[in-house]
């Protein structure tokens, strides 16, 4: 089971503001346009140690990067234009002690 959000860009690092600023040119969609989008999730104020990160554009085009450790994601074929951001994470484990 994952546990899935739509992030804001204020919840990601200032780089997807900047993201969100590329234009895709006329003349329909190009698939093979890419950008490149890094960024810290974080949930409370404390670092979401694992998962994926997705964006995907209004044309449907999509791609996705692990988080690691510290919170931190790369992508590097992230999709132009403005995008729907998805954090997806494994489910958790029960508190064994409940």
């Amino acid at each position: 089971m994952e546990w899935k959000m739509v992030a804001k860009p204020v919840w990601i690092a200032p780089a997807f503001a900047g993201f969100l600023a590329v234009v895709v040119g006329c003349g329909g969609v190009d698939y093979k346009s890419r950008g490149a989008v890094s960024g810290k999730v974080t949930i409370a104020g404390k670092n979401l140690t694992v998962g994926s990160v997705m964006f995907q554009n209004k044309e449907g085009i999509s791609a996705s990067a692990s988080i690691d450790p510290s919170g931190k994601y790369n992508l590097l074929d992230a999709p132009l234009g403005e995008c729907q951001v998805t954090v997806s994470v494994p489910k958790l484990p029960q508190d064994p002690t409940t």
